[in-house]
């Protein structure tokens, strides 16, 4: 049986997405979102165990991208570069999910979990978009 515990975040409403972006949401992240982080990345971990028990031998495991240059939420903070404060976050993410993968690879024979770059795959496309641009 899987060992699942849901986690929400209390402070947010969606709501507060579109009233005010700085000034609600940004605090409701940094608050919870530590927590929130080794929850996610703990049932990462579990499922990736039960994947493995299933007979899978090889298992790609995508990184966040950078979300702060996520089109989404540049729009709706009115912004026209990446958010470094969302950037930061995915970057924690990443450095706890790869810490996890390690671990994971190193309590088997031969290494299952592999990661597939997503945050510096996006960053790249996106300078070498934006010098097109520019030049």
């Amino acid at each position: 049986m899987v060992n699942y515990k849901p986690f929400s975040l209390p402070c947010f409403d969606q709501r507060s997405l579109f009233s005010d972006v700085n000034n609600i949401l940004y605090p409701c992240l940094l608050q919870d979102l530590p927590a929130f982080t080794e929850s996610l990345v703990e049932q990462i971990s579990v499922n990736l165990n039960r994947i493995h028990s299933l007979g899978i031998n090889k298992v790609a495991v995508g990184l966040l991208q950078p979300i702060g240059c996520l089109p989404a939420l540049t729009l709706i903070s009115f912004r026209t570069d990446c958010i470094g404060l969302l950037n930061s976050i995915s970057k924690d993410h990443n450095k706890k999910l790869l810490e996890a993968i390690q671990k994971l690879n190193n309590q088997t024979d031969n290494s299952v979990f592999i990661t597939l770059d997503l945050y510096n795959s996006f960053l790249s496309t996106i300078e070498t978009m934006q010098k097109k641009r520019a030049g």
